[in-house]
């Protein structure tokens, strides 16, 4: 009985309550966006048929994970950090941070994925996933308008929940390794279900945008080499059933 009573207590202590928020919301909020649909697999005959003009609900019900992300992984840890936990977003990597290793970094690396995003749509084992909506048809209005939700709904609110939410504020109770592991391990659980290729490349990709957020102090240099990989991704995978 007292071993329960301790360990119910320790949800409640001060020096264990930050931590424990924050791991207990982001199980909640990643089993519930886990459990919205994944994209169905990219169909091209699909995007032959079409009942007319695509009408606003039908774009925000194909934008549905995106939403969910913004919602879940950015709104929502965003309010808990500013309200309940009464800290500075800018703790979080909501800044400029470091300025010159912002840009420096983009200039860097943001062209190299930019030409993977290029090359991974070629490859079709990305059809199942990609492009990360379920609205047809692809057409005119809704490609600029899906790229820009994917580019800042989508990726601005993921790399504030895994980099910023979860590493930045489990960082000061179990050190900044183990709190990069942690963001590493939980981003690419919720990939499972994607290619395998991606699954692997995720863990590089965590501790490599990890340490980007720590060196720079900021999460924008993350969040364009990110959404430049993803979005030009969708992109060209959707130029190829045009």
């Amino acid at each position: 009985m007292d071993t329960m009573t301790s360990f119910v207590a320790g949800f409640f202590k001060r020096e264990t309550a930050k931590p424990v928020l924050i791991l207990f919301y982001a199980i909640v909020a990643l089993v519930a966006w886990k459990a919205i649909p994944l994209t169905p697999p990219f169909a091209p005959e699909v995007n032959a048929t079409s009942d007319g003009p695509l009408s606003l609900w039908g774009f925000l019900h194909g934008e549905q994970r995106i939403l969910a992300a913004l919602v879940l992984m950015g709104i929502i840890p965003a309010c808990l950090v500013r309200f309940v936990l009464r800290e500075r977003l800018a703790d979080y990597g909501v800044s400029l941070g470091v300025p010159i290793r912002t840009v420096r970094t983009m200039l860097m690396t943001v062209p190299f994925f930019a030409v993977g995003g290029w090359l991974s749509a070629g490859n079709d084992v990305f059809l199942g996933t990609a492009p990360f909506c379920s609205c047809r048809p692809l057409t005119g209005w809704y490609i600029p308008a899906h790229l820009c939700c994917y580019f800042v709904f989508y990726y601005a609110s993921w790399e504030f929940f895994f980099r910023g939410f979860l590493m930045k504020g489990l960082a000061p109770s179990c050190g900044l390794a183990p709190a990069l592991l942690i963001q590493t391990m939980a981003a690419t659980l919720v990939h499972i279900g994607h290619p395998q290729i991606e699954i692997v490349s995720c863990i590089a990709a965590s501790l490599f945008w990890g340490f980007i957020a720590l060196r720079t102090r900021s999460l924008i240099s993350g969040t364009v080499q990110h959404a430049t990989l993803g979005v030009l991704l969708d992109y060209f995978i959707i130029r190829r059933f045009m």
